[in-house]
């Protein structure tokens, strides 16, 4: 018998989280902070259909509100993550983006040479633009290596909204090299 996997939406802060786990809770999927309850559903949808689930229950269940308060205040070590189906290079690009404290980035380069594959830093672009975890494995916190901030979603400028909350300083677009976090060998 399968899990039952549940997919809750919930406002929290003005905006929308959308999570999809199994009871437990594991976390399969969930979406960036959106403006409406539509389009984080359908950024959560979309991480779904990546990893191939299709059956789903809506539901308000506590554990689902609980899941969306910690994804919203980055408590990511105490969330249970699915890595199910993920092939190894996914899964140690986001344990290494996992780490990325607030307030500093890494470039797409950097987190390459991290998990020993410096030539795919393409591949860790595209690991990020379709993981199923983002905000919560803080996919904003990945820049290029030109230090402009790159895509993110439907909205790259919510990218730099993020990192600025965080404390990391722009010039002319570009972060500061002072908030980049230093490469794990």
């Amino acid at each position: 018998m399968c899990p039952k996997v549940l997919l809750s939406s919930f406002k929290i802060n003005s905006l929308w989280i959308t999570v999809v786990y199994e009871e437990g809770p594991v976390l399969l999927a969930n979406s960036i902070p959106a403006a409406s309850m539509e389009e984080s559903r359908e950024l959560a949808l979309e991480a779904l259909r990546g990893r191939g689930i299709t059956n789903f229950e809506v539901s308000k269940a506590e554990a689902g509100a609980d899941l969306a308060r910690k994804i919203m205040s980055q408590c990511s070590d105490s969330i249970k993550l699915s890595y199910e189906g993920m092939p190894a290079f996914t899964r140690a690009v986001l344990d290494c983006v996992r780490k990325i404290p607030s307030g500093r980035y890494m470039t797409y380069k950097d987190v390459a040479v991290a998990v020993g594959r410096p030539r795919a830093y393409r591949a860790v672009g595209n690991v990020m633009a379709s993981h199923p975890f983002p905000y919560l494995i803080p996919c904003h916190r990945v820049i290029r290596s030109d230090l402009s901030i790159g895509g993110y979603g439907p909205d790259p400028a919510l990218k730099e909204k993020f990192l600025v909350g965080e404390g990391v300083q722009f010039e002319k677009g570009r972060a500061t090299v002072k908030h980049r976090q230093a490469q794990d060998k």
